[in-house]
């Protein structure tokens, strides 16, 4: 700056989703001082939303079991660091893979709630017992496994806004784990799904 005053800018962002460049306006400020003060403060109970991808194909029963039988495992440092979490569970078969298929709680980015819940929380009644029913996602899902793509029609509209609202929150971490005994073989690139997740 050549001056101690407030200037306002922008910068212009070309995307390939959209026709028109998606302005950002910036604000500084010159100062002779030169002295800047940033605060943070971490939250008491931190928060972190869970989402599983379960592989429903016919290899992966005594997979199921066996997430099912650890929970404990998966859990206790949740517990112990006082985590505040939404945990919850979609299959691997989506509607590209399986437009079909796509009734079953469970499939096509929704999420599963064989457990009587279809987001796990901290006042969740028998956790051990429903996470065990809700990642018991079943073998008859679709043979070609997209635990990526399952996440992101999830995490997006109409899901999102449907049947699974009230999931993601602002102020909360988001963990995206994949449970498959196969490769991943969603249509897109990963770098496609790990910008949708910055969104």
């Amino acid at each position: 700056p050549d001056a101690t005053r407030t200037d306002v800018a922008s910068i212009a962002l070309q995307t390939q989703q959209l026709t028109q460049p998606y302005v950002v306006t910036l604000q500084g400020r010159g100062d002779s001082l030169a002295v800047q003060t940033d605060i943070y403060r971490q939250d008491a109970q931190p928060k972190v939303d869970v989402l599983l991808t379960v592989d429903d194909s016919g290899s992966m029963s005594d997979k199921q079991a066996a997430l099912g039988q650890n929970f404990s495992s998966f859990i206790q440092f949740a517990i112990s660091q006082q985590v505040d979490y939404h945990i919850a569970v979609t299959t691997t078969s989506t509607r590209i893979s399986t437009s079909s298929n796509c009734g079953p709680a469970g499939s096509c980015g929704t999420f599963n709630n064989a457990g009587g819940v279809n987001i796990i929380t901290n006042s969740t009644p028998n956790i051990a017992s429903v996470f065990a029913s809700n990642v018991n996602v079943g073998t008859n899902g679709d043979a070609t496994e997209m635990g990526f793509q399952a996440a992101y029609e999830a995490l997006t509209a109409p899901n999102i806004t449907g049947p699974n609202n009230g999931f993601l929150r602002e102020e909360a971490n988001l963990a995206i784990i994949s449970v498959s005994d196969a490769a991943d073989q969603s249509p897109n690139s990963f770098s496609f799904y790990q910008n949708r997740s910055e969104e």
